[in-house]
């Protein structure tokens, strides 16, 4: 039987959405970011958490993207539809008082990636909003959107800046489908009264065990 894995991991993204250094994506293969204002965490097999110093994440940086995939998802042909449960909490780390609770998944299907919120900046203070957009491609595909590369081992990204000798095909952008599921909470929150939080991605068990 196949073991599901999920991941989560954070892009911090600059104009544009764009992840302009590779050392800014944030998962379990690069846990800190440089500054140390953004590190990843896997608790159990059935949680992992981004901790995110907010007043002092660097000033170039617009926003914070969270996001979860299922670890090789289509390799192994894993798919959201079999998780039982998906709930992403935002804590202040300092008070350990929850600031905004999600629950989701109930609606998804084939998705092996999602994007579920983000943080950004609102005139001088930081906000989060949930996104929702589910797509196939796992980690891979979630890079390609922010503008990053990486190669076949999900476990280490592209860093060399030297060209190829031979002009590769250009990869296409990942189309970004908005997932059918309900936002019951889709106004934005303010968190600025936090200076840092703890975003908690928790699943349950899978609905089914693949033979």
């Amino acid at each position: 039987k196949k073991d599901m894995e999920l991941d989560i991991s954070s892009f911090l993204l600059q104009a544009g959405d764009r992840c302009e250094k590779d050392e800014h994506f944030i998962f379990y293969g690069q846990p800190h970011s440089p500054d140390k204002s953004v590190s990843y965490a896997k608790g159990t097999i059935l949680d992992g958490s981004i901790t995110i110093q907010l007043n002092t994440v660097p000033e170039t940086i617009e926003k914070i993207a969270i996001a979860l995939t299922i670890h090789e998802g289509d390799a192994q042909n894993l798919r959201f539809q079999e998780v039982e449960k998906l709930e992403l909490l935002i804590r202040d780390a300092a008070t350990g008082n929850t600031l905004y609770t999600y629950s989701f998944g109930h609606d998804l299907q084939q998705e092996t990636a999602i994007v579920v919120g983000e943080l950004y900046r609102y005139k001088g203070y930081w906000k989060f909003s949930v996104i929702g957009s589910g797509f196939n491609g796992g980690l891979e595909a979630l890079c390609l959107n922010y503008g990053l590369e990486i190669e076949n081992s999900e476990s280490s990204i592209q860093s060399d800046p030297t060209p190829p000798p031979i002009e590769a095909p250009k990869k296409e952008k990942p189309n970004l489908e908005k997932m059918n599921i309900n936002l019951k909470k889709k106004e934005s929150i303010s968190i600025a009264k936090s200076n840092k939080i703890v975003a908690t991605l928790e699943w349950a068990n899978r609905k089914k065990d693949l033979d």
